[in-house]
């Protein structure tokens, strides 16, 4: 009686364990002597590359990620999140992707990838896109990039957003955002203000951008159990997201200019919006539903 139970439970282990593709450090059993970090920066090989010769890091340990030929969840930004969150744990501020394997090449459906795990001192002006976390706020390095035909208004201020629906879609579904700030497509110069403000006004839109993601995710968890209305209305209200963003981010800019970019509108835009964030603080990481249970839900 017992050893087909037993056998069920392992069969049913080794499955869900599956699920997810192989990881490995190099070495096996990393001891970097570290807390554990809320934020760790994703740089390709080219942004590691330009860095100055003289830009200290000390190496952590390397991350491995295969396949076992059938696991879920694999595609490149899943693959990436996972080996991110490896060198968090491991107290690395800085991973760089060096390999990346498409799927099919190799008859496996999942993206492998390798990566190198550092600690920089700094995180300032390394990112071309910046993640929106808490722990990671702009600093005046990432206004980057270069102003247009010398402008002289109020700069661009490059944001996007991003959504991923994962897991199984029979017990549960999980909604992933991710608002992220674009430092190369946003300079620090115009209007004759200075670096400080255009800071504060760059990192406002970022929390804009972020307040979208924390909505989208809040009126997709409203549907569920509903499958076909959750996956049916993702792509439009990410757009009607995308578009209140910056809708808000051009009525700020408005009432500031308008009060010859007073101090005070600044401060009241920033602690109103900041507000807004702490209401839907429940929704600022991956959000779990269950398909099955109406009243489930669950926040990482």
């Amino acid at each position: 009686m017992y050893k087909p139970l037993l056998l069920f439970s392992s069969a049913l282990f080794l499955l869900l364990v599956a699920c997810q593709p192989p990881l490995k450090t190099v070495p096996r059993k990393v001891k970097t002597g570290l807390d554990t970090l809320s934020y760790t920066a994703v740089l390709e090989q080219e942004d590691f590359a330009r860095l100055p010769g003289n830009f200290a890091m000390r190496h952590l340990a390397g991350i491995r990620i295969k396949d076992r030929g059938w696991s879920r969840d694999c595609e490149y930004p899943e693959v990436v999140e996972r080996a991110r969150n490896k060198a968090m744990k491991l107290g690395g501020n800085v991973m760089v992707i060096t390999r990346h394997e498409l799927p099919d090449q190799t008859g496996s459906s999942c993206s492998r990838i390798s990566a190198e795990v550092y600690l920089a001192p700094s995180l300032e002006g390394l990112e071309r896109s910046i993640r929106w976390d808490p722990s990671r706020p702009l600093l005046p390095g990432d206004l980057r990039g270069t102003p247009k035909n010398g402008a002289t208004d109020l700069p661009t201020v490059k944001c996007a957003l991003k959504y991923r629906l994962l897991g199984d879609f029979f017990n549960e579904i999980t909604f992933r955002t991710q608002a992220t700030f674009l430092s190369d497509e946003t300079w620090a110069s115009g209007a004759n203000l200075g670096k400080s403000q255009l800071l504060r006004r760059a990192q406002l839109h970022f929390n804009l951008a972020e307040l979208s993601a924390r909505r989208f995710k809040n009126e997709l968890a409203a549907l569920a159990p509903n499958l076909s209305a959750i996956t049916g209305r993702a792509k439009p209200l990410m757009a009607e997201q995308e578009a209140a963003w910056q809708q808000r981010a051009a009525e700020f800019d408005a009432a500031w200019r308008g009060s010859n970019f007073s101090e005070a509108v600044l401060a009241q835009w920033e602690a109103k919006i900041s507000a807004e964030l702490g209401e839907l603080v429940a929704r600022s990481g991956d959000v779990t539903v269950s398909l099955l249970k109406r009243d489930y839900i669950k926040n990482e």
